[in-house]
């Protein structure tokens, strides 16, 4: 069937610039199928009292989309057509190649009409003679009144089914011998042009693909702890020395992410703010926030908006609320009769500290994207004893995470990237 359809495209469809069969018979604008129909043909010879006869066709169509709502349609068909008259009891039955070439336009959706030029070529002209209820002439080859014929197609095309097309057309006749002609048909679309629904994990795939390719291009927004309450609490219950340390530890361990940023991370351009402006960020308001090296705000650095924006963040990695397929179990209802029922699990429940990527609107994102790296080191609050006594081991076990941390990202980023690219 496909050497048909290539056969097909190559002989009747003028599209220019098309020079490879098969990328046409791809191409998402192209439509083949097969034609079926009838043919109520009258012919208008010599012979004055020759009714309306119904006979067969079949043949193939191949229709392009130009633009959102012009199509040009091309068809050949194997057409029988039919005449007979009642005195004398004689019966015509030719046989033609029809070509027809159509433009089309979509009035409404699923409706179509056109007109064009219709021609049919003349295989056989055969003459049946009729005596009474027995046949007792010879079908034969008569070129005499009969030839090949160009006429004008008009239609109407309706949409029935996903795949079937039903057509009404008349061949209005160019000149007074040629044949008036009815004709309906049904198209079968055989190239399906509707893609597969895509799974669950699919679209997931596909999002993280997109957004990987994003955030090449993007910025990453690194979010800087300050805990601002929490020293503003020690202050009040009257620990300045303690709050004061707490300050100096927080500074120091910000200052060693943005070095283990600038040592080991090539993937995206990034910028650094502090958490008090977490609202700024959201708000998309990025005037007067970002951090230099020495954490002072930097009214220079600006970021590329019209590229997209990701947060990065040392927090907990969220359990991932999205539902998935699992398996499919028969309950008993009220009446006692089974029903065919889908199980879904969840994501589970890490409960990780990690240097995590979010989007712009600080949502976590979703696997496949490898949106966060576990962090070696705890989080202050879950180091009460030495939050406020660093000692140079907590320090240096503090820088090495970072770059630790830092570095496995940007290397897991850049394996997903080059994986999809």
């Amino acid at each position: 069937m496909r050497k048909i359809f290539q056969i097909l495209i190559f002989t009747l469809i003028p599209l220019m610039g098309f020079s490879q069969i098969d990328k046409l018979l791809k191409n998402k604008n192209l439509y083949c199928g097969i034609k079926l129909g009838i043919n109520h043909s009258k012919f208008r010879n010599e012979i004055p009292d020759l009714n309306y006869g119904t006979r067969p066709l079949l043949g193939l169509y191949a229709k392009y989309r130009i633009v959102k709502q012009l199509y040009i349609k091309s068809s050949a068909a194997y057409s029988f057509k039919n005449s007979k008259s009642a005195r004398p009891y004689l019966n015509f039955e030719n046989q033609y190649f029809d070509f027809n070439f159509t433009p089309q336009f979509q009035i409404i959706k699923d409706i179509f009409v056109h007109a064009g030029i219709s021609y049919s070529y003349l295989i056989a002209a055969n003459q049946i003679v009729f005596d009474g209820d027995n046949c007792n002439g010879v079908s034969r080859i008569n070129n005499e009144g009969f030839y090949s014929e160009t006429s004008i197609a008009t239609g109407i095309e309706f949409k029935l089914q996903k795949y079937l097309n039903f057509e009404l057309n008349y061949y209005i006749p160019t000149s007074k011998n040629n044949t008036k002609n009815f004709q309906l048909t049904l198209d079968i679309l055989l190239n399906k042009k509707e893609p597969k629904k895509e799974t669950f994990k699919q679209i997931l795939r596909r999002k993280s693909k997109e957004q990987i390719k994003q955030l090449k291009n993007g910025t990453l927004l690194i979010r800087l702890k300050t805990f601002e309450k929490s020293i503003e609490a020690l202050r009040k219950s009257g620990k300045k020395i303690s709050a004061e340390k707490f300050k100096r530890q927080q500074k120091f361990k910000n200052i060693k992410l943005i070095s283990a940023f600038k040592k080991h991370f090539n993937f995206s351009k990034f910028v650094f703010f502090y958490s008090n402006n977490s609202k700024d960020v959201l708000n998309k308001n990025y005037k007067n926030i970002f951090l230099n090296d020495s954490l002072i705000i930097d009214n220079s650095i600006k970021i590329d908006t019209a590229n997209s924006i990701f947060i990065a963040d040392f927090t907990t990695v969220e359990q991932d609320t999205t539902k998935y397929f699992s398996s499919y179990r028969f309950d008993r209802n009220d009446n006692g009769a089974y029903k065919k029922n889908k199980n879904y699990y969840g994501g589970p429940n890490l409960g990780l500290y990690a240097l995590i990527i979010k989007d712009e609107n600080s949502f976590q994102l979703s696997k496949p994207f490898p949106y966060y790296i576990r962090a070696s080191h705890f989080p202050l609050k879950k180091r009460p004893k030495q939050t406020l006594l660093p000692s140079q081991l907590l320090q240096k076990q503090i820088e090495r995470s970072y770059n630790k941390t830092v570095k496995k990202l940007n290397k897991k980023l850049t394996k997903y990237y080059n994986n999809n690219n």
